[in-house]
């Protein structure tokens, strides 16, 4: 009898360690620098996905008025018009390029491709207009490596490309380079740095023309389209989606200290910095309703998760899926027409998934028990979910086991 009641007290302290754990760490680091999913979720995921039998990576998402553009990297430039509510593809269009593909954007009516001949040493830049009937070259720029080594373009609605990356400068250094092509060819160019290995890969174009890019180590700079620099800010986080929201404000999202992040600077301040915790994001996209963030649930085998946020930052909705890959790759994102669409690689093949979002209430309480309230907690609902499952099945176990009612009954 003695011997059952002292495990009893046992497992009893064992459950409510973890129990206490599981709270601890909820409210670790709860304060408005780390999110939490307080009033609403994301519902059904994979409506549609793409047909797993090729290979490639869908490397930009497009919604445009019902419809979502689709632009994969498979044997070349690939790009498809989907009905964006059904699904059904409306037609597609390739483009042959003799040279390897390095990189390939969508905007409106135009494509950017960039390619790099087969000795390594020049990089192109083609840009092409074109829909349904096919895309035609506009104009290429090309520029010489070793020289230039180019990370990231962007085409521009006045039909230029902004190119970002990595200026070869003295010894094995590298300098932060960003420059402005035409038919023309360069029409300027800016780099800095060079103590080691800097560079720009990711680029972005603002509402007002103007240009921001980011890149290693963390940077984010911001200009004018004449090239005039308005700002310069370091990141404390590397830096993997970048949205230039015009007006010197820019929204950045990586991964920093094993957890993800998002930050929104204003002209070189930063407005407000969130943790996403265990969520890593790799897309942006921004509406006037919010800003959608998708990427993976760290560690492997990944979730395919979707966070969306207000304007000021505050949590509108966070879901994952059930499924698990060990090859997810997020490189896309796009919101329209009450769906959220996510693209990328998954074990090889390029996917897309629509995502329907609706305003699910998930009662909670914030971990010192009281109301939630203001979106803004201390952990992701993943967190809470396993404690909470860690704990009813320590439960569970203690009950099987010991029969604490038999003992009860006894006395």
């Amino acid at each position: 009898m003695r011997g059952k009641l002292t495990g009893l007290v046992l497992a009893s302290a064992l459950l409510a360690a973890v129990i206490a754990a599981s709270l601890a760490l909820g409210s670790t680091g709860a304060s408005t620098s780390t999110m939490a999913p307080q009033s609403s979720r994301l519902v059904a995921f994979k409506q549609w996905v793409w047909q797993p039998s090729l290979k490639g990576y869908v490397v930009d998402l497009e919604y445009s008025s019902g419809i979502l553009y689709a632009l994969i990297d498979s044997e070349g430039p690939l790009v498809y018009a989907f009905n964006a509510s059904t699904g059904r593809v409306l037609w597609a269009s390739r483009i042959a390029v003799r040279e390897t593909p390095l990189s390939m954007l969508l905007l409106g009516k135009s494509m950017l491709v960039v390619t790099e001949n087969s000795e390594g040493n020049k990089t192109y830049l083609t840009l092409y207009r074109g829909g349904e009937g096919g895309f035609s070259p506009v104009f290429t720029f090309n520029l010489t490596k070793p020289l230039y080594r180019v990370l990231a373009a962007y085409p521009t609605p006045a039909g230029d490309i902004v190119v970002a990356g990595a200026r070869y400068h003295l010894g094995f250094d590298y300098q932060y380079f960003i420059g402005l092509a035409s038919r023309g060819g360069l029409l300027w160019s800016k780099y800095w740095g060079g103590k080691g290995s800097d560079y720009l890969n990711l680029v972005a174009i603002g509402p007002d023309q103007s240009i921001c890019a980011a890149g290693y180590p963390p940077i984010l700079v911001c200009l004018q389209y004449t090239g005039d620099t308005t700002y310069l800010a370091n990141l404390t986080f590397t830096p993997l989606a970048l949205l230039d929201l015009g007006s010197g404000e820019a929204l950045v999202a990586g991964v920093g200290n094993a957890s993800g992040r998002v930050e929104l600077v204003k002209r070189g301040s930063i407005a407000w910095s969130k943790s996403t915790g265990a969520f890593i994001p790799s897309a942006l996209s921004a509406s006037r309703e919010a800003f959608t963030l998708a990427g993976v649930l760290a560690p492997k085998p990944y979730r395919l998760a979707v966070l969306l946020l207000n304007s000021t930052g505050e949590l509108e909705a966070f879901a994952y899926s059930n499924e698990t890959n060990q090859s997810l790759l997020v490189l896309a994102a796009s919101r329209g027409g009450g769906l959220v669409y996510v693209g990328g690689s998954s074990g090889g093949a390029p996917f897309i998934e629509a995502i329907a979002i609706a305003s699910v209430a998930v009662p909670t309480t914030t971990p010192g028990g009281g109301a939630a309230s203001g979106g803004v907690g201390g952990h992701l609902i993943l967190i809470e979910e396993i404690a909470l499952a860690v704990s009813a099945g320590l439960l569970a176990l203690t009950l099987a086991l010991f029969k604490p009612w038999r003992w009860l009954k006894r006395k």
